[in-house]
């Protein structure tokens, strides 16, 4: 097991370290489909699902559009949004990323009143581009809400939200 783990480190780093040409460059333009599911998470099981379009206005920054669909044990969620992503351009194939996002979300909760408001977030992550024009994506976002708009699994509403997630991003 320690061997494998060694040698998956090395083949990062080597992959990492070598020259690689990605489409991060001005008109640019990418589709990404994002998600994650966690069973044990605050508000319960829980489902999330984005999907966005962004086009790069310089090279490594790119402008967003994008929704998401969140369901869990107490609520069901949509939150359009706008963003922007720079991306830190080392010259291999891990490329890291830094983000924000503004939108708005619409709640409907089981056992209290629906609820909607302005959400803010920040993002931040790595891509691992497998071939010139399609990347993994591994993010951390931490949003916040003009309300107190999550609920967790005692039924505590809070404002804020932190999660991770891993998608797929396609470039053209």
């Amino acid at each position: 097991m320690k061997k494998l783990a060694i040698a998956i480190i090395a083949v990062f780093t080597l992959t990492a370290a070598s020259a690689y040409s990605q489409m991060l460059s001005k008109g640019t333009q990418e589709f990404d489909i994002e998600g994650n599911y966690d069973e044990l998470g605050a508000a319960g099981s829980q489902i999330w699902i984005g999907l966005g379009y962004g086009n790069f206005v310089m090279d490594n920054l790119e402008f967003i559009v994008a929704g998401a669909f969140i369901h869990n044990d107490y609520q069901t969620g949509y939150h359009p949004a706008i963003g922007v992503h720079y991306t830190i351009n080392l010259g291999g194939k891990i490329i890291p990323f830094v983000g924000g996002n503004l939108g708005y979300g619409f709640w409907n909760n089981k056992d209290t009143e629906d609820l909607k408001g302005f959400v803010y977030g920040v993002e931040g992550g790595v891509l691992f581009f497998l071939a010139k024009n399609v990347a993994v994506d591994f993010a951390v976002d931490a949003d916040w809400g003009s309300d107190k708009l999550w609920v967790e699994k005692n039924g505590t509403m809070v404002d804020h939200d932190i999660s991770s997630h891993v998608g797929m991003r396609f470039y053209f």
